[in-house]
This record gives C-alpha cells, structure tokens and sequence, in this order.
C-alpha cells in the first residue's frame, strides 16, 4: 500500500492530494462557513493556529494509518475547493472504511463531491481489498445523499457511531462488485 505522502488520486477536473499544514488558511476559511459545516458539528471554533497544530497531527495519524483526508483541487487552476478522504470507523465491532467529502460552498452544485467520492471508491477498492466501502451521513443532508446515490452506494440503514455527535447517521454501502460493474 503507498503510503499516505506519497498519494495522489487524479479524476477528470480533480486533483486529491495529500493535506499539507499550508492548506490551513483555505480549510479555515471553510470551516467557518455554517452552511458548510451544518452537517459536520457546526462551524469551527478554533483559531487559525489551532487548525494548524490540529492539521499536523493529523497528518502525522494519516501517514502512520496509509490513507485519511486529502487536500481537493481544481486541477486546472490548483485551487483548493474541500478536502475528502478514507476514514475508518469501527461500527457495530466491525471496521469499515468511509469515503468522505467536504466541498466549500462557492463550489456546490458542480459535481465535484461526486466525483472526488467516484475517485476515493475507485482507489479504495484497489488499495484496501475491501469487500465493500461505506459514507457516513446525516439523515437531513439530502445533497450528500444524492452524491452517495450516484456513486452507486445504497442506504442501508441508521447507525450510531463513536465520534459522531449526531445520533444516528445514515450508513450507505457499495460492494466492489457493485461499483465494478457500474
């Protein structure tokens, strides 16, 4: 498995990379947005320097783990839109990996969470050998749902998880068969 620093992901119009302590100021900016982070906690109350510090350890856990969040970016112009990623999550006793996404708000409606998500699902069935692959998401999150819906990842049911503030969130799922044979 590479490992996480040495990981790029490449779609059509997305570039997924890993995150980097510099990417800081652009995630902030993000994170303050309420309507970003409706779904995920709620705004970020943190300073700048605290993302940093926050940003560096997780790096550190990323690298130590072979995969986690990655930096999103418009190929064309390198800008930074959202970050997205593999995380695991143990659920029910049993480990899973999720594909998330988080894109800035100027940028919805685009089609990239769907594609970045289409490009983590291609990466993580080639890297993990993972039979199947999950997303996490808040039942009143709609859009996400419709990302994980055109990915070809069904909800399968509601699931409380370490972690999560929320109660319940919606377990979606695709088996690789599934996505191969879209």
């Amino acid at each position: 498995m590479r490992a996480y620093l040495e990981t790029r992901i490449d779609s059509e119009r997305l570039m997924l990379r890993p995150l980097s302590v510099d990417d800081a100021e652009a995630l902030y900016a993000m994170y303050l947005d309420p309507e970003v982070m409706r779904y995920m906690n709620g705004p970020y109350t943190g300073t700048l320097n605290q993302l940093r510090e926050r940003l560096a350890a997780r790096i550190d856990e990323h690298e130590n783990d072979g995969y986690g969040l990655y930096a999103t970016e418009l190929r064309e112009s390198g800008e930074l839109i959202g970050r997205c990623g593999h995380l695991r999550w143990t659920i029910e006793g049993k480990t899973e990996f999720e594909v998330g996404y988080l894109i800035a708000r100027r940028h919805w409606g685009k089609g990239y969470a769907t594609e970045a998500a289409r490009a983590l699902l291609e990466d993580g069935f080639g890297r993990f050998g993972v039979p199947h692959m999950i997303s996490l998401i808040h039942p009143e999150n709609v859009a996400s749902q419709r990302v994980a819906e055109h990915n070809g990842l069904r909800h399968e049911r509601d699931v409380s998880v370490q972690g999560i503030s929320y109660p319940t969130v919606r377990l979606y799922k695709t088996t690789r068969a599934e996505f191969t044979a879209r």
